[in-house]
């Protein structure tokens, strides 16, 4: 992991930081060995009985109840809405798209019935941009997901994931169509609203992975972003367009690991405070426990807007 990316980012903690550069290089993480062989507490029945490791695998996989899971996909969708954003390419919430067309009679719930994170819109792009014609003529759905380091980990992991994305909203799409009625080898208006965003409805699966790796899909979106700079760059400077595109890559792939290793130690942290506080009853109750609702908010919009946070 090379230096930070952008001065108005940052670890939160030396203890965050050296989490994120343990994972980095795959070696044992001193915070797990303090609790090697404890139980994770968890109230998922086939994630009972998971014990710390050494390397924090099992912490960053087991389902429990808080723990910060969320942090690495609120991280991650923050990290790329703002890389498109500030690269001149609009982006809206995903909340909603379905609504009018499932079968709900309840709107609020209609919301809830396929959910979207990101809106990708790419008509309006110059079609000087070469990355454009990966996606679709006027905007692409997306969905973040993660995928955490397992004993049985696999370089690829990340993209049978995102491609799993894209047969789940097509599944999901086709089983509300049934529910209006249409059958089986029918198209209803469902799949039809699917079909209208990306290349024939393709869902991008926007994963991270467990050691700050992403799809290919991400990529894409990286080459979108680095397109849009590199034209706009070009209106003011002259200059070598493949030098030009390279600075602006590299500086994003920098910022996404940065962002992902960042978020998977935020993660195993809080994660391996609710460990100890079962071994030590109201462990950290004074420094952790006793937060309001308010206090928790304004943590986790300092640690997901870190720019607006940083130290002289």
């Amino acid at each position: 992991m090379e230096e930070n990316p952008d001065p108005k980012i940052d670890f939160s903690s030396s203890e965050e930081f050296m989490l994120a550069i343990q994972n980095y290089f795959g070696v044992p993480m001193p915070a797990c060995l303090q609790v090697l062989g404890e139980v994770i507490p968890t109230n998922h029945p086939t994630d009972k009985g998971n014990r710390v490791d050494a390397f924090g695998r099992n912490i960053a996989t087991t389902r429990m109840n808080g723990g910060g899971a969320q942090y690495v996909h609120s991280s991650v969708q923050h990290e790329i809405e703002g890389m498109l954003n500030r690269s001149g390419i609009r982006t809206k919430s995903g909340v909603g798209v379905f609504k009018d067309v499932v079968a709900q009679d309840d709107p609020e719930k209609a919301k809830q019935v396929i959910l979207v994170d990101i809106v990708v819109v790419t008509g309006n792009l110059s079609s000087n941009n070469a990355a454009k014609a990966r996606f679709g003529s006027s905007a692409s759905l997306t969905d973040v997901k993660s995928c955490a380091p397992k004993s049985n980990y696999l370089p690829n992991t990340v993209n049978h994931r995102q491609d799993s994305v894209d047969h789940e909203y097509r599944r999901r799409a086709r089983a509300e169509d049934r529910k209006l009625g249409y059958q089986q080898g029918e198209v209803g208006p469902v799949e039809t609203r699917l079909k209208e965003y990306g290349v024939n409805g393709r869902v991008l699966g926007l994963v991270i992975g467990g050691y700050g790796e992403f799809s290919s899909d991400v990529y894409n979106l990286v080459e979108l972003a680095v397109g849009q700079r590199t034209i706009e760059h070009a209106q003011h400077f002259a200059g070598d367009k493949d030098k030009t595109r390279a600075m602006f890559r590299t500086h994003l792939y920098r910022r996404l690991s940065f962002t992902g290793h960042r978020a998977w130690a935020r993660m195993r942290l809080d994660r391996l405070k609710l460990v100890w506080a079962e071994i030590i009853p109201g462990f950290g109750e004074r420094e952790y426990n006793r937060k309001d609702e308010e206090l928790s908010m304004m943590e986790e919009f300092v640690f997901l807007h870190p720019e607006n946070f940083s130290t002289f």
